[in-house]
């Protein structure tokens, strides 16, 4: 069963299936990007001020630090090779999980930062307290805030703050299923936005261009996540270099997410994948590689590729790729190509390139007979994390 003909199945049976969220907050993705893009120039001028405040474009540039937890902290992953570019600026993405435990030992006593916090709901609570901290430690420089819950501790606590900035997403992207997907791609795409504060033209162009082929890449992307997610494998492994591997990461943890970790996943750089991981993988794996299209970095991954066909150490491997020519084809059982209009570098292509593993974790929780919306039966995780104790 297609995305599609989910979308059209009526609300009781939706309801009844767990269905209600997850498709839909898939399927919607491009449409909501550009929406997020008047977000930000809507927003642009209060931006430009914070960030000019904090240094970035002067001779002693900001060091900054990109915040969240598991999906969040993806997003910072996915964007922050672009921000490090393009801001010429010395840029760390540290998890809000380390944050709040050992932020005495990641900030150095003087040095000028700036935080950026990634954060759907704006009220997990390692991100809250890791915010918090962050202005008490910080109090005279900006802190930036992109959240996607008007009602979320963050955007409501913070939205007069002197020094902190908030960039609220529209609602529609606020993902009511558990696992995060439109918020994903769309808090990538105002990350985007913020490493563009001086060209956000250009930028659109790109979107733009992503959003046209990621329409493309679901019609063959779909059927093949629905027939993969009928096999058995022992395990699923994403591979993904530079700013793809944030996207490794993510599509690891939709997949793990949505089958109650039924499904055992997991996430690696090509290269580092041969210092220890690839003992795990074995003739029942399934290998996902998010190829590069830089061809130096393309060449790495082709060699890892044919090792492990060599070695026969994948049941299958599917690449998605920019446009696969014929000796990555060679190495693959399964090719899923972009079809951009235009050239687009890695650094943009995190919102087009996690559809896959998107859909893979959908239909592989409706193939373990759960319910995609709320898929953990037991209710061991939940949408915004709970259980967690600050202690001072």
């Amino acid at each position: 069963m297609s995305i599609a003909e989910l979308l059209r199945g009526s609300l009781p049976d939706l309801e009844q299936r767990g269905l209600v969220h997850t498709p839909r907050e898939i399927a919607q993705q491009p449409s909501t990007w550009l929406g997020t893009l008047a977000r930000v120039r809507a927003a642009e001028p209060q931006l430009k001020a914070a960030i000019q405040r904090a240094g970035v474009g002067t001779l002693h540039p900001p060091h900054v630090v990109l915040l969240g937890a598991g999906s969040s902290d993806f997003v910072g992953r996915s964007i922050a090779n672009l921000l490090r570019l393009r801001w010429r600026c010395p840029t760390e993405v540290i998890p809000t999980t380390d944050f709040v435990t050992h932020a005495q030992s990641l900030l150095v006593p003087d040095l000028p930062y700036l935080s950026v916090s990634f954060s759907r709901s704006g009220s997990s609570p390692e991100s809250v307290a890791a915010l918090e901290m962050a202005l008490a430690r910080r109090p005279n420089v900006p802190h930036l805030i992109v959240t996607c819950d008007a009602n979320g501790k963050m955007a409501k606590k913070y939205a007069q703050h002197q020094n902190a900035v908030s960039l609220l997403l529209d609602d529609t992207v606020n993902d009511r299923g558990l696992a995060m997907t439109s918020s994903y791609s769309n808090m990538v795409v105002a990350g985007l936005s913020l490493a563009h504060w001086d060209d956000l033209g250009s930028l659109e162009t790109i979107v733009q261009a992503c959003a046209d082929a990621w329409r493309r890449l679901l019609e063959s992307a779909d059927p093949l996540a629905e027939q993969l997610a009928r096999r058995v494998f022992s395990k699923v492994y994403f591979l993904g270099s530079g700013a793809l591997n944030g996207v490794a990461r993510e599509s690891a943890l939709k997949l793990l997410e949505l089958t109650a970790g039924r499904v055992n996943s997991m996430s690696e750089t090509f290269l580092g994948v041969r210092h220890g991981p690839l003992s795990a993988l074995d003739s029942k794996t399934l290998v996902v590689g998010l190829m590069s299209s830089e061809p130096r970095a393309r060449r790495f991954e082709l060699d890892l590729l044919r090792e492990i066909r060599q070695k026969r150490l994948a049941e299958a491997v599917v690449i998605v790729a920019h446009d696969p020519e014929p000796a990555l084809r060679q190495e693959a059982d399964h090719t899923l190509t972009l079809e951009l209009s235009r050239p687009v570098q890695d650094d943009y292509l995190a919102p087009l390139m996690v559809l896959f593993g998107q859909l893979l974790g959908l239909y592989s929780s409706l193939a373990q007979g759960l319910r995609p919306d709320t898929p953990s039966p037991d209710g061991v995780i939940h949408r915004v994390v709970t259980g967690v104790e600050m202690h001072p």
